[in-house]
């Protein structure tokens, strides 16, 4: 086999696993902090993301993220009784999820959700991760080194221009700092269970979550799909999705993971960062996996000492990608999608779409008479 095709190979390569890395900025800082406030295994959640990875990869063929579900896991973060509710939470979600895809109504989704309403979750959500990459990475330079920084902002600046493996390699550098930080840090407890007592607290954490869910994890993922990959993007359904996180969630918090979800944000940062076909979901989910098998708890330790100033930057990327494809609307569609994006960074996503869904169809019928 000639050189030249061999190096191709292993650059693609390369490029599929840093972009099953590009989420970590997500993933990593969340999943701790659920972990730290009681509310989920660490070690489980991790080996059952592996398994969330390869069963997606099985059914798509590109490379669609998992994620924890950021309205319940920042509730879960907040106050010690919400924590105990997370898993409950993830639980009645996998049955709403389940019982919305087997009746259709989550495919229907996109017939009844203007595409302005996406295109301002997109936005509303990028600037979120952006915003928090940056609280990230301003809070933690001094600490975590502002050379090593500097360094890993040069090799994502290159990497955005070029095949560097940008997000592998950052993951590398920030893996070697932890290494030699772990003494100082303390890992999370790895103790969860499902407390079915806490229906009331579990409720308002259900309400915050469903409609993210359904806008950002269920109708957003399928119109970035079809953006980013025209072709596999199609086998991409809002039912298809639902079958897939329903169950999940159904099982995974008896075993102490974490409530789960497909996010555009996600997608968007793994694209970003080189995936394109479901390999580099493959290689996520085994190195999940075996890293739980291999380093056992340890493996919370270190992850525990991963610098947040490097997942921010991972962040920012990823929140930026996710907002372009958000700003691609008419003019006149601005002020809305503005509006979304606004409510969602300020917490108040459910009032915001409402709001727009009016103006929308309000406007549609006005132009229409």
């Amino acid at each position: 086999m000639p050189v030249g095709m061999n190096r191709q190979r292993t650059i693609t390569a390369l490029r599929e696993v840093s972009g099953g890395l590009g989420d970590l900025g997500a993933f990593l800082p969340l999943t701790l902090a659920l972990a730290a406030a009681g509310a989920i295994s660490f070690p489980a959640a991790v080996a059952f993301a592996g398994v969330a990875h390869l069963i997606t990869a099985v059914r798509y063929p590109l490379p669609m993220a998992v994620q924890p579900m950021k309205a319940i896991a920042a509730a879960g973060i907040a106050t010690p009784a919400a924590a105990a509710a997370v898993p409950l939470a993830g639980i009645v979600m996998g049955v709403l999820v389940t019982l919305l895809a087997l009746g259709g109504a989550l495919s229907r989704l996109q017939q009844w959700i203007p595409m302005v309403v996406v295109r301002g979750m997109q936005l509303g959500v990028g600037a979120m991760l952006a915003l928090r990459g940056s609280e990230w990475v301003l809070q933690n330079a001094a600490s975590d080194g502002p050379v090593w920084l500097a360094v890993a902002a040069i090799i994502v600046g290159v990497g955005l221009f070029t095949r560097l493996p940008a997000a592998l390699l950052v993951c590398v550098l920030g893996g070697v700092m932890a290494v030699f930080a772990m003494g100082s840090v303390t890992a999370p407890a790895a103790v969860a269970t499902v407390d079915l007592s806490t229906w009331a607290e579990a409720a308002p954490l259900v309400a915050a979550q469903l409609p993210m869910t359904l806008l950002n994890s269920v109708v957003a993922v399928v119109v970035l799909a079809r953006d980013l990959f025209p072709d596999a993007g199609r086998r991409v359904t809002g039912r298809g999705i639902g079958l897939i996180m329903g169950p999940l969630n159904l099982i995974g918090p008896w075993f102490g993971a974490m409530p789960i979800c497909h996010g555009s944000g996600g997608l968007a940062a793994q694209y970003r960062f080189g995936a394109r076909t479901r390999w580099s979901i493959v290689a996520l989910g085994v190195a999940k996996m075996g890293a739980v098998i291999l380093f056992g708890g340890a493996l919370a330790t270190w992850a525990a000492a991963f610098p947040l100033s490097l997942l921010g930057l991972l962040l920012i990327v990823a929140g930026a990608e996710l907002g372009r494809h958000g700003l691609r609307v008419r003019p006149e569609e601005g002020v809305i999608v503005g509006g979304i994006a606004l409510g969602v960074v300020l917490g108040h996503a459910l009032v915001a779409v409402t709001i727009a869904m009016m103006v929308w169809y309000g406007w549609r019928r006005w132009r229409t008479a």
